[in-house]
């Protein structure tokens, strides 16, 4: 009787593993089938982190300041000049460009038109002088305040004129015309807003200029040392403000 109960139950255990074998319930992880277009795990994963999460907002990439690029200003200045061998002051102004390269340099090119009158005891000597400078230097904001300096060389070249003026109406007055030049140092100080307001100092030596003289002894000369004082406006078409845009939508 116990054999007849062990023979039907191994009867019964062989149809049931039949059974599921037959159902794939029991096949090894590597026979299953995987149905099609389905992703793994970890192609999902890996769409999420590459794609950002379904529904998320673009951020937005800052692009590079317009202060790391090439740019050009414009320069408007009144100015008082000063020849220090003669006590020769002029009056004008200058109408001029800089060209700043990123970061550090600058180019700068000014075109300077100027008068005066010179009083001495026998008449007076009018003085007009038509120059340019070109210089190089560098330029930057000054630590964290908002004011920027500069500092530049070059040259100051023209042409100048010196005309007589006696008091007494029977004397003639002369007049003598010609190039003056020489090498200079320019300092400025300016405000970093757009318009720039700012002011300048330039120093130079005139190693050739136009000498006169008042009844053969005072001189007056466009020759030698001088200093200028300048309040310069500038203004460009520079922005200060970093410009963004957005990264596209992911695809799908």
């Amino acid at each position: 009787m116990e054999r007849i109960i062990a023979i039907a139950a191994a009867e019964l255990a062989l149809s049931t593993w039949e059974q599921l074998s037959a159902d794939g319930a029991l096949m090894p992880p590597s026979s299953k089938r995987k149905e099609p277009g389905a992703p793994s795990a970890s192609a999902a994963k890996h769409t999420v982190a590459k794609n950002g999460p379904v529904g998320s907002v673009p951020k937005a990439v800052p692009l590079a300041r317009n202060n790391d690029r090439l740019y050009a200003a414009l320069q408007i200045s009144a100015l008082w000049r000063m020849y220090l061998n003669a006590t020769v002051s002029l009056f004008g102004g200058e109408i001029g460009g800089y060209l700043v390269f990123p970061r550090l340099f600058r180019m700068h090119l000014g075109i300077t038109p100027e008068g005066g009158l010179t009083d001495r005891a026998l008449g007076d000597a009018v003085l007009f002088s038509m120059s340019a400078a070109f210089c190089l230097g560098i330029h930057g904001r000054l630590f964290s305040s908002p004011l920027q300096g500069g500092a530049d060389i070059g040259f100051r070249g023209g042409y100048g004129r010196l005309s007589g003026r006696p008091q007494s109406p029977p004397s003639t007055g002369d007049t003598l015309a010609g190039g003056f030049g020489g090498p200079l140092l320019h300092l400025s100080l300016a405000s970093a807003t757009r318009p720039a307001v700012g002011l300048s100092v330039e120093m130079g030596y005139a190693v050739f200029g136009i000498t006169g003289l008042v009844d053969f002894g005072s001189p007056v000369e466009m020759k030698g040392l001088w200093i200028s004082v300048r309040l310069d406006c500038l203004l460009s078409g520079r922005q200060e403000e970093a410009l963004r845009i957005k990264s596209p939508l992911p695809s799908g």
